[in-house]
């Protein structure tokens, strides 16, 4: 049985903080079987516990739970390693002989690692008109400020389906072309420091559909000419224009920038 209390060796009157095994054998210093006092026994548990590993017992297994505080005021880099110093039961309990590697230090090195990064640059392009799946979007880790930095990139649909992903991506990254009307996330994983920033929910949009209007410049009579005027209220593009007529005469398409 292992206990981490305050307790002193037997046999070297060493006052020792930490882990130690508490037994029934070697009780030479009063007490009783597992009195909770490893100090004033062997230590020695099942299949002689005290010498590891020894071909019955495994290897001892340390493991720690270490909490830190925001960053900041803890900042990349802080330390926060940990050194275990290993003793003989002649140390911290009743034998009467130390061991020959009591004392030794292990090291075990570790630092902070700050998730500090702000959130990614995206620009989302919407789709050229209604059904089409020709969007894409534009992302930048970490707001773009080192364009060196590597990260992993995943696109979401609003199904959380990932439908886009760039590995170990750095600077200005766009998708394929190919995205459809929807409600998208992105999440850029830096991959020097493990941290995640996401942004989203966004949409990319159907495209501003124009609408046609079609009119006569003047009022005729029946059998007269006329002329037919074509608008649409999004101006500035390639406009086709195709006029058809339930009469017999010839369909025109012509196409006019204004």
């Amino acid at each position: 049985m292992g206990l981490v209390r305050i307790l002193v060796g037997c046999n070297t009157g060493q006052v020792f903080t930490w882990f130690a095994f508490d037994s029934a054998a070697g009780l030479g210093c009063g007490g009783s079987p597992n009195d909770g006092d490893p100090g004033n026994n062997f230590g020695d548990g099942a299949n002689g516990c005290s010498s590891v590993p020894d071909g019955f017992a495994e290897p001892f297994v340390f493991c720690f739970d270490i909490s830190v505080s925001d960053c900041p005021p803890y900042i990349t880099g802080d330390d926060i390693g940990i050194s275990v110093r290993v003793y003989s039961d002649g140390d911290s309990g009743s034998w009467t002989l130390t061991g020959c590697n009591s004392g030794q230090v292990l090291d075990i090195t570790s630092s902070i690692i700050c998730c500090n990064d702000e959130d990614p640059i995206v620009t989302p392009y919407d789709a050229s008109c209604i059904g089409a799946s020709d969007g894409y979007i534009e992302v930048e880790g970490n707001a773009g400020i080192d364009a060196n930095e590597v990260f992993n990139f995943y696109v979401f649909d609003d199904d959380n389906n990932i439908v886009y992903e760039c590995i170990n991506c750095s600077g200005l990254v766009t998708t394929p072309h190919v995205l459809p009307a929807g409600s998208y996330t992105i999440t850029a994983l830096n991959v020097s420091n493990d941290c995640a920033r996401s942004f989203g929910p966004f949409d990319i949009s159907d495209d501003t559909q124009p609408e046609a209007f079609a009119m006569m410049d003047e009022m005729v009579c029946p059998g007269d000419l006329t002329t037919l005027l074509g608008e649409v209220d999004s101006p500035g593009n390639i406009i086709e224009y195709d006029w058809t007529s339930l009469m017999e005469i010839p369909t025109l398409a012509k196409k006019y920038k204004y």
